[in-house]
C-alpha cells in the first residue's frame, strides 16, 4: 500500500504541467500543490481539479469556488437555459441585437451569497455590457473584447443578468458563475 507522498510524487511525475490560459504549458505544479515556472502577468491561471475549475491562482488558497452554476454557459449549440430576448445564437456565442437592452439571464443565484462571475466579450465595437447578481449588485461596464470577472453578492433577486446598452454590438462567448466558498 502506498502512502500519500508516494501518490503525490506519482501524480506529479505523470502530470507535472498545468495550463494557464494559453495553449503552451507555462508552469509546473509541484508535489505540494504550488506553481513554479513563469506565468504571463496578464494571464489568470486556473486551478483544476479533475478537469473542473475550482479557483484562480491569483487568489489566496482560502478563496475556492463551488461547481459551475450556469446551464449552457458556453452556448455550445444554442441559448437553451437562458432568457435571451433580443439575443441570437451564433457559432457558440450569444450575439446581442442592437437597439434593445434586454438582459441575457438565468435564475441561479441565492440572495446574500457572493459569486465570481466571469464572461468573455467578443466582437464588440460600440456599447457596453455588465453583469449583475440580482437587482442591486452590479459589475463593471465593459466596452471592449476580453474576459471580465466580477465578484458580486446577489441582492434583490436570484437572477444572473448580463445587461447590454442599446448600441452594444458584441457577443458573449461564455459565462461562468461560481459561489465563493
Amino acid at each position: 500500500m502506498s502512502n500519500i507522498n508516494d501518490n503525490k510524487k506519482l501524480w506529479h511525475r505523470l502530470n507535472p504541467d498545468v495550463g494557464v490560459g494559453t495553449s503552451a504549458w507555462r508552469a509546473h505544479l509541484n508535489s505540494l500543490g504550488f506553481f513554479s515556472g513563469s506565468i504571463e502577468e496578464d494571464t489568470k491561471a486556473m486551478l483544476l481539479d479533475g478537469g473542473h475549475w475550482v479557483g484562480n491562482m491569483t487568489d489566496s488558497l482560502s478563496n475556492f469556488y463551488s461547481p459551475e452554476l450556469t446551464t449552457n454557459g458556453s452556448f455550445t449549440t444554442d441559448l437553451s437555459g437562458w432568457v435571451a430576448a433580443n439575443w441570437t445564437w451564433v457559432s457558440g456565442s450569444a450575439l446581442h441585437s442592437t437597439g434593445f437592452t434586454s438582459p441575457l439571464s438565468q435564475t441561479i443565484l441565492t440572495v446574500g451569497v457572493t459569486y465570481e462571475i466571469t464572461y468573455k466579450v467578443t466582437g464588440a465595437t460600440v456599447g457596453t455590457v455588465r453583469a449583475s447578481a440580482g437587482s442591486t449588485s452590479h459589475g463593471s461596464y465593459t466596452s471592449a473584447d476580453g474576459v471580465v470577472t466580477d465578484t458580486l453578492t446577489a441582492g434583490g433577486s436570484n437572477l444572473l443578468l448580463l445587461t447590454p446598452s442599446t448600441d452594444f454590438d458584441g457577443a458573449i462567448a461564455y459565462i461562468a458563475v461560481r459561489e465563493m466558498l
